[in-house]
């Protein structure tokens, strides 16, 4: 059933430790990497009845370019 050499229970179990050992940090290192995905937002902005975007609370009127930098 198995080899030879490795018959010992106390040898499996080295043997097994071994594999723990360096399977643990490699796993790990994989699980914290970040997820690099295309990043899709949304943008909402308030108009009056014309059409005209209107001020925000400070009285300042964002264009569409400053709203999506900002987004």
């Amino acid at each position: 059933m198995f080899s030879p050499g490795f018959g010992n229970p106390r040898q499996l179990l080295v043997l097994a430790c071994a594999v723990a050992a360096l399977a643990i940090p490699i796993l790990s290192w994989y699980a914290t990497q970040s997820v690099h995905s295309e990043c899709v937002f949304s943008l909402s902005k308030v108009t009056g009845v014309n059409g005209n975007t209107l001020p925000d609370e400070d009285g300042r009127m964002w264009s569409n370019e400053e709203l999506v930098d900002r987004a």
